[in-house]
């Protein structure tokens, strides 16, 4: 069983807690959670280089309603890439209508990773593949592994989705486009 919480975040004022989110993660979590963070590992390899200095706006500070809102908005744009813009536009508005009922963020949370992970990254890998970039499909799959075998991502059985990573996963969306 999954549990889902706000965790604060001492750098944002309390208005903003609610957008940084811990996961109590079982083995099917877990899994999933690797896969999704871990096809942003394809970027290692990403031509021209140069698009890779999205990366260096990890190190501004960021409010966290202003990083999640970020997130969320390049996420639909990202999963457009798979099933077009108005069905992207209209799950993510799913999700926010779901997420905003107390009880039901947590069942927000996770079908999102899931369709990141079995959806949106198998797709990633194919297109991958398709265009020859065979180093970085072969730098995700490691990182999928590596994620899997450690405790990296995880504290203690729980993954937060911390306002930085959410830049970091915005940063990958960006160097993608």
């Amino acid at each position: 069983m999954t549990s889902l919480s706000p965790v604060p975040d001492f750098n944002d004022d309390l208005e903003t807690h609610m957008v940084n989110f811990q996961l109590e993660t079982g083995p099917v979590t877990r899994a999933l959670l690797s896969i999704a963070s871990a096809h942003g590992f394809a970027d290692v390899c990403l031509k021209p280089r140069w698009r890779l200095l999205v990366y260096s706006s990890c190190l501004l500070p960021v409010p966290g309603h202003v990083a999640t809102a970020f997130f969320f908005s390049l996420s639909a744009v990202h999963f457009a890439v798979d099933v077009g813009l108005s069905i992207s536009l209209a799950a993510h508005f799913m999700l926010m209508l779901l997420a905003s009922k107390r009880d039901f963020y947590e069942r927000a949370f996770v079908l999102a990773i899931a369709y990141t992970a079995l959806v949106h990254t198998p797709l990633f890998y194919m297109r991958l593949f398709r265009e020859g970039e065979y180093t970085s499909l072969s730098w995700a799959v490691l990182g999928t592994c590596f994620f899997m075998c450690t405790d990296v991502l995880f504290i203690e059985d729980k993954f937060t989705l911390s306002h930085r990573r959410q830049i970091v996963a915005a940063c990958h969306i960006i160097a993608r486009i």
